[in-house]
């Protein structure tokens, strides 16, 4: 690139800068078609934007980057613009002013006057006026978070300033696609003894109080939950509630819709799919200093390994409960969100070869699951290395890909919830003190519906080598996507090598490996020699057959997990298998921030049907 493209390359990125800024001084006006964008996390934007009907305008706050569901504040709600040509100013006074032919439409307006103001639209999604050089909350001249739309967002209160006379609540929209105030209400009454309360028009509609110090009488006892925390104020100045998140990754809402208050949504930005907190685990939850005596006070002694989660230690509680102990570090950008999905998905799990979660503990910034000890730690300790391998003769290992099996068609087919775990590989699957598989770390995994056919996301994560090609390329998971993982871990157990290996210079991996001496009629050849002196060929060549059929390439090649059961566990006749898709890793190359691995960080050799 010459100098003069250099020149207009950096030109133009000054421009697409300026043109996301977060404020409008007096000197700058917003018009359709541009936006002020929120500091310094680009969450949210402010902008006009219409609900399906293109006559009918609205300035207003939504999420930035979700395409559905992402209005969360509406200035003119009942007084749409019908075209284009409306402008937003911020006058001398330190008001915003919404015109359109030279009609005032909507503005804002407070006792307050600033010398220099600007109005900034902040990280929280609260648009504020203020003195240019003043961030102090207590000096704002005017804010959104005050005048609130359906939407309730973390860090907002809801309830009365009493020095302002000021109610400050929800107002239900009157339809999902028009924001004209409707006839449902939420606030906080004004009581000696507030209470929470819903209003149909001028009449009760739902309440809940009063406030005893702890809860809202009537209300069910509010649990501590990874996701968020609540409180509620009430003093001589003001009476409100208040909810906030706690872990910046996520982003939240509650809407009040035209029945009822929904259920708090929160979500991370890497995924496409807003999520419901459920709080009716029944898990315990153990007391903090409870969890810092079973563990030494996480003394490093104790530590048993470590993960994209955090640290995990070993630990004995008082009644002699040996547990292993996860504890979300507080610098993991992904953790919480793995946290939050291996309580709500794992807690209400049970089978033998899942591992089983004890309780948690949520207090302050401490974030900690609590499981079962298993004593021979995980699989891969054994498979992967020679000597440790001997502990694992061929009946033992028979077992442990049954069992893997069963407890794979269990998350697939049997329990609650149909789970696709999208992590499975030997760090993952414990082993008890007599060598019984437990599939554990449930962070990753995903829900999908009974008769959904498969899942998308932004967000690929999982190992290389262990992902199947619909997911590694296009990011389609289904409970096919995890038979491929178990295909390449049953090959890994009989092998005693890792998948990703390569061998002779000519096949790419143990899955190519094994498919070769295959065809050659060699497939003895690949076995663990630790386990030449124990095994049975039948058994073993039908383990090996049964796992090229779990590689195939394409999903509806594999079998299902219940399928793989019967062939492992019967004598039936098995299918021919073709040849799989082959990987082969490369230089790592980021697809994007908000991917946990890359598309090109692989060749994918695909076969020709």
């Amino acid at each position: 690139m010459n100098i003069i493209g250099y020149i207009l390359f950096f030109s133009s990125l000054v421009v697409s800068i300026a043109a996301e800024a977060s404020s409008i001084s007096q000197f700058h006006s917003l018009s359709y078609g541009k936006t002020i964008v929120s500091s310094p996390n680009r969450t949210f934007e402010l902008g006009f934007f219409h609900l399906g009907n293109p006559n009918k305008i609205y300035l207003g706050i939504r999420f930035k980057n979700i395409p559905v569901q992402n209005v969360v504040w509406v200035a003119n709600g009942g007084n749409p613009i019908n075209d284009s040509s409306a402008i937003l100013k911020l006058n001398s006074s330190g008001n915003l002013v919404l015109t359109h032919n030279s009609m005032v439409v909507w503005c804002t307006s407070s006792p307050k006057e600033a010398l220099n103001p600007v109005a900034e639209l902040l990280g929280s999604g609260n648009l504020v006026i203020r003195e240019e050089n003043d961030t102090n909350q207590e000096a704002y001249v005017w804010q959104s978070f005050d005048y609130p739309s359906n939407t309730m967002l973390s860090g907002m209160k809801v309830g009365w300033d009493l020095k302002r006379n000021l109610s400050i609540h929800l107002i239900a929209w009157k339809s999902d696609d028009d924001p004209t105030p409707g006839d449902l209400s939420w606030g906080v009454t004004r009581n000696h003894y507030p209470e929470i309360i819903m209003m149909k028009g001028t009449k009760k509609y739902h309440r809940l109080g009063p406030w005893n110090g702890l809860r809202f009488s009537g209300q069910q006892d509010m649990k501590p939950n990874p996701v968020y925390h609540y409180d509620f104020v009430s003093n001589k100045d003001e009476a409100y509630y208040i909810w906030t998140l706690n872990h910046s990754d996520l982003i939240n809402k509650v809407v009040l819709n035209q029945t009822r208050l929904e259920r708090p949504r929160y979500k991370s930005m890497a995924e496409n799919n807003w999520e419901t907190y459920v709080d009716d685990l029944d898990l315990p939850l153990l007391d903090f200093s409870i969890v810092m005596a079973a563990t030494d006070n996480f003394s490093e002694v104790n530590k048993i390994g470590e993960g994209g989660f955090g640290p995990v230690y070993w630990g004995k509680l008082a009644t002699g409960l040996e547990i292993a102990v996860k504890r979300l570090s507080q610098n993991s950008g992904q953790g919480i969100t793995e946290f939050v999905n291996e309580v709500k998905l794992i807690a209400k799990l049970q089978h033998r070869n899942l591992v089983k979660l004890i309780g948690c503990c949520i207090q302050k910034k401490e974030k900690i699951l609590v499981y079962e000890y298993m004593a021979n730690g995980s699989l891969d300790y054994f498979i992967f290395d020679h000597a440790k391998g001997k502990s694992l003769d061929w009946p033992k290992r028979l077992c442990i890909i049954c069992g893997i099996a069963r407890g794979l068609m269990y998350l697939h087919q049997d329990s609650r919830l149909r789970i696709v775990h999208r992590d499975l590989k030997g760090s993952n699957v414990l082993l008890d003190d007599d060598f019984h598989p437990k599939i554990s770390d449930f962070g990753m995994a995903k829900t999908v519906g009974r008769e959904e056919i498969e899942g998308n996301t932004n967000k690929i994560v999982g190992t290389f080598g262990y992902m199947a090609p619909e997911y590694a390329v296009d990011g389609k998971f289904s409970v096919k996507s995890d038979v491929f993982s178990f295909g390449v871990l049953l090959l890994e157990i009989i092998c005693g090598t890792r998948n990703r290996r390569q061998y002779h210079g000519k096949q790419y991996n143990l899955v190519d490996h094994a498919w070769t001496q295959w065809k050659l009629n060699r497939a003895l050849q690949i076995i663990d020699p630790n386990i030449e002196d124990s095994c049975i060929d039948s058994e073993i060549l039908r383990c090996i057959h049964v796992g090229l059929l779990c590689v195939q390439q394409y999903p509806e090649d594999r079998p299902t997990m219940t399928s793989v059961v019967l062939m492992l566990e019967s004598e039936m006749e098995l299918d021919v298998p073709m040849q799989p898709a082959v990987f082969m890793r490369k230089e790592s190359v980021e697809r994007s921030s908000r991917s946990s691995c890359s598309t090109n960080a692989m060749t994918i050799t695909l076969v020709a049907r």
